[in-house]
């Protein structure tokens, strides 16, 4: 099966600003999902969505790919759903047979967890 990873970043938190870069033990808050992605190897590939050119320049070394997300899918009023349907429809991220939103703060979440998830997943599809 091919699996795509979809990481939300919205750069304009109003509640905590940045939030998603965040240091948490030394690292951005955005870097835990990353990396347990990466780490996971389940899948083809990862997409992180964000507003914001920043979090993609911090984190360009990471093996990810990276959609520049509209401003107006970035509002306060926005959702998950909002982002998730911008990826999925986009030519790039076709052909996969499902998805998994990792969200950036749910840094607890571990790699054996994601993999634990995805082996659930299609076990029972």
């Amino acid at each position: 099966m091919k699996r795509l990873a979809i990481i939300t970043a919205r750069g304009g938190s109003k509640g905590l600003p940045d939030k998603n870069m965040l240091m948490v033990n030394g690292k951005p808050l955005l870097s835990y999902s990353i990396e347990a992605a990466l780490e996971s190897k389940c899948f083809d590939d990862i997409v992180l969505t964000t507003d914001s050119e920043e979090y993609i320049e911090l984190l360009s070394h990471y093996p990810i790919s990276f959609l520049h997300r509209d401003k107006s899918l970035a509002s306060d009023k926005s959702s998950s759903f909002d982002a998730i349907k911008d990826v999925i429809t986009r030519e790039q991220f076709q052909g996969f047979d499902y998805f998994v939103l990792l969200q950036p703060t749910s840094p607890l979440r571990t790699a054996e967890q994601t993999r634990q998830i995805c082996s659930y997943f299609e076990e029972h599809i």
